[in-house]
This record gives C-alpha cells, sequence and structure tokens, in this order.
C-alpha cells in the first residue's frame, strides 16, 4: 500500500539498459518487424512502447506505477496458445498496459498487449483509453478491479471465438462492481475467416473501433448460464 501511495515500485525492477539493447535488436529481426506490423503495429508503435528482440521472440518491457520497468513479456507469433508469452522469471505478477492509460476516465479493455497497443492509436483522439492485463483475456485478477473503481466507462473488447465471448461476460461482471458504466463490443468480424479474432484482425482489416464505441449498449447479465452462451 505505502508503494502504491508514494508511487514506488514493490517489486524486481529490470534495467533501462536490457530494454534499450533488445529494442535495437529489433530492427535485425525483419520476420519479428513484419509479424508486428500484420498486427496493426506500426513502427512508431515500436519505437513508443520500445518492443524489442531477444531469443526469437518480441519483447515487450512492462512499466510499474513509476515508471520503471517491473517486467518483460516475450511474445512468439504464431506460436500455440501456452506458448505465445512468457514472462521474465520472477516478474510474474499481473500489470495494466499500458499503465498510461489509466489517466482516461473511459476505457476499452483489451484481451492482450498487441491489441491493447493498437486501440491506444484509435481511440486515445477521442478522449479513450486502451488497457489489458499482463496474463491474457483469460486471466484476470481481481484485486486490479481497485484501479478502475470510479471510471466513467469501460468498453469490455475480446476474441470473437467462444473462449473470448465468455471471457468477455466474466469480465463484464466484474467490472461492473466498480465503473458507472460497462459495455461489451462484439467486434463485427467473420468467425469463419477469423476463429479466433481479435481487434488486431479488426484494424489490419480497415475497422475503426470510434463507431462501436458509439454505438454500444449498457451490458446486460445474460439470461442463461455463460458457459451455455453462444458467439454470434
Amino acid at each position: 500500500e505505502l508503494c502504491r501511495r508514494y508511487g514506488v515500485e514493490d517489486g524486481k525492477i529490470i534495467s533501462t539498459e536490457v530494454v534499450e539493447r533488445y529494442h535495437q535488436n529489433i530492427w535485425a529481426a525483419r520476420v519479428l518487424v513484419q509479424a508486428l506490423r500484420d498486427r496493426a503495429i506500426t513502427d512508431d508503435d515500436i519505437r513508443e512502447m520500445r518492443l524489442g528482440e531477444h531469443e526469437g521472440r518480441i519483447t515487450i518491457p512492462i512499466p510499474g506505477e513509476a515508471g520503471f520497468c517491473g517486467k518483460v513479456r516475450r511474445y512468439l507469433p504464431g506460436a500455440p496458445g501456452n506458448q505465445k508469452m512468457k514472462n521474465t522469471r520472477g516478474h510474474g505478477r499481473q500489470r495494466w498496459y499500458p499503465i498510461d492509460q489509466l489517466k482516461y476516465k473511459r476505457l476499452m479493455l483489451c484481451g492482450g498487449e498487441m491489441k491493447a497497443i493498437a486501440a491506444t492509436r484509435q481511440l486515445n483522439p477521442h478522449g479513450i483509453g486502451a488497457v489489458c492485463l499482463t496474463g491474457g483475456e483469460g486471466n484476470f485478477d481481481i484485486e486490479m478491479l481497485k484501479d478502475l473503481r470510479g471510471k466513467e466507462a469501460l468498453y469490455v473488447c475480446l476474441d470473437i471465438d467462444r473462449a473470448g465471448v465468455l471471457a468477455s461476460q466474466l469480465r463484464c461482471a466484474q467490472v461492473k462492481t466498480v465503473v458507472e458504466d460497462t459495455y461489451e463490443i462484439r467486434l463485427p468480424l467473420d468467425l469463419a475467416k477469423h476463429p479466433k479474432g481479435d481487434i488486431n484482425d479488426y484494424i489490419v482489416g480497415g475497422g475503426d473501433l470510434w463507431p462501436l464505441i458509439e454505438t454500444a449498449e449498457l451490458w446486460e447479465p445474460p439470461t442463461t448460464r455463460f458457459e451455455d452462451t453462444e458467439p454470434e
């Protein structure tokens, strides 16, 4: 609580030198840079978020409340689900990313770091932030809800597959306890073409998140159990 109150990191710190060395490596890893571009991540995003490369994976530095890097996530595009993301050993606790997006009164909750990065570019000009928890859409530490308390609106936008739909319903129910207005955003993607479609797929295909925000309706608990809910 004292660390949080005074903006002091309460865990291990990863040095800036390490983050910058990884960042310089990314430009030589052309396959990884192209993979990021294919996920709607621009070169400016790579520079701003200090994305890098280490041991064949994309590195994502995760700053804490005081701005220091508290963990580095390592992302391998195209890898199986349980191999796609890895954490630096000893730095595994969940954090908000990008942490600076919590300054917004209205937020979109995304299912992962790449999705949050792409969403910020579209939503920040409209006064809306975009965040995720480092751990994937299926993991949510309810202790983190306190950081959303008092927000005007939260738009939950997860993957369109069955797991994403179920996670979206659960997230809406959880955040509704602390946020004034909760909305569920269903991405208008073709499930046959994008069986695990997400924000990145939507943006790469020319989609704009802002109109979805404008037409979103308040979330209400489903009349059936979450596990019986089928994706549209």
